[in-house]
């Protein structure tokens, strides 16, 4: 989980950083707000048990970099553990996605926001990266027994371990 959270602070970091030529309209939109929320992190933290001082150093600094962003609770992406893991796709998902496809017109929709909009992902491709790091930063904290079904060993191959996002028939994200 610690490794996932470093992962999800370098990207987001590297995608919050400002250019000199040309801003991508994802950190603009980014910089009025938008971010994920670390404080189920943050509670798992306190039970977990460190074989090396490295991993604690790692954890703080995942804690310090998003405690400096400071996301309000209306504003936070991919928040599920605050709705008992339903992985519907929330209110701050689709106003980011809005304020980033206005720029050039594009209609926000739950297509643009898991990646089957061509013209989404072909203007930001920046975005998808992001996306699914920090997706499945917040979903790796997930426990619930209904989310992670697997009680044997899935199946990794390589012609399955490709991530895709789907859009289920109650509007629930699946990978």
């Amino acid at each position: 989980v610690v490794c996932m959270g470093v992962l999800a602070a370098i990207c987001d970091c590297v995608l919050r950083q400002h250019c000199a030529d040309h801003q991508s309209q994802v950190t603009s939109t980014l910089h009025q707000g938008f971010g994920i929320s670390i404080e189920l992190f943050r509670q798992q933290c306190l039970s977990l048990h460190f074989s090396s001082p490295h991993l604690l150093s790692a954890r703080s600094g995942v804690l310090d970099y998003f405690d400096r962003i400071q996301v309000p609770d209306h504003q936070q992406l991919w928040s599920w553990e605050k709705k008992n893991y339903d992985m519907k796709i929330e209110d701050a998902a689709m106003q980011f996605i809005k304020q980033v496809g206005k720029t050039y017109g594009i209609e926000a929709s739950q297509q643009a926001l898991v990646g089957q909009d061509p013209a989404f992902a072909r203007i930001w491709p920046e975005f998808e990266g992001w996306r699914d790091v920090c997706f499945w930063f917040k979903y790796a904290l997930c426990a619930h027994p209904r989310r992670y079904p697997y009680t044997v060993q899935p199946d990794t191959s390589s012609t399955r371990s490709r991530i895709r996002w789907n859009i289920g028939g109650g509007g629930d994200l699946q990978a």
